[in-house]
C-alpha cells in the first residue's frame, strides 16, 4: 500500500505537467492564419498610381503579415501621406484591406478607404476607394528589402 502513493503521487504529477504545461505553439501567429495566396503579397511593391484631379504619383508598399496592421505601411510619394493597411479578407477580385493615412506633410493626409489587390502575373493590380475618390495603378516587387515607411519630407539616408 504504501509503494502505490509515491507511484500514485508520481503519475498525477506527470499529468498535471504534461496537460497544464502549455507550449510555445501561438496558434494566432501569422504562419497559422496565413490565408491563402497571401504568401504572393510578401514584400516590397511600388508603382504609379493615377487619381482625378491629381498628377499621377508614385506609391511604396511594405506588405509582411496578414495580421499586424502595424507591420504593413504605405507611402504615397506624390502627396507625401503614410499609413497602414490592415488586412480584412480575400475576395474574388483580390485581398481587401483598410488602409488608414495617419501621417504626412501633404494635403489633407488622414483618412481611410479600402485598397484592393489583385496578383497578375508578377504584379499586383492596385484599386484604392474612400473618401469619395478611388484610385488605380499596378504594383510591382522591388528588389530593396523590405520598405521602411520614412514621416513625410524626410529623405532616406
Amino acid at each position: 500500500m504504501l509503494v502505490r502513493w509515491p507511484l500514485l503521487l508520481l503519475t498525477l504529477v506527470v499529468l498535471l505537467l504534461a496537460g497544464c504545461g502549455g507550449s510555445n505553439d501561438d496558434s494566432t501567429n501569422s504562419m497559422t492564419t496565413m490565408p491563402a495566396g497571401f504568401d504572393r503579397l510578401l514584400g516590397s511593391w511600388t508603382g504609379e498610381l493615377h487619381q482625378a484631379g491629381l498628377e499621377p504619383f508614385r506609391v511604396i508598399v511594405g506588405i509582411t503579415s496578414p495580421t499586424d496592421p502595424l507591420q504593413d505601411q504605405v507611402h504615397y510619394s506624390g502627396i507625401d501621406c503614410d499609413g497602414n493597411w490592415t488586412y480584412l479578407s480575400r475576395a474574388a477580385a483580390g485581398y481587401r484591406f483598410r488602409e488608414v493615412i495617419n501621417r504626412g506633410a501633404g494635403g489633407n493626409c488622414k483618412g481611410a478607404g479600402e485598397v484592393v489587390v489583385t496578383p497578375r502575373s508578377g504584379e499586383l493590380a492596385y484599386v484604392f476607394k474612400g473618401g469619395g475618390v478611388e484610385s488605380r495603378g499596378t504594383l510591382h516587387r522591388t528588389n530593396r528589402g523590405p520598405v521602411v515607411v520614412l514621416p513625410a519630407g524626410k529623405q532616406a539616408k
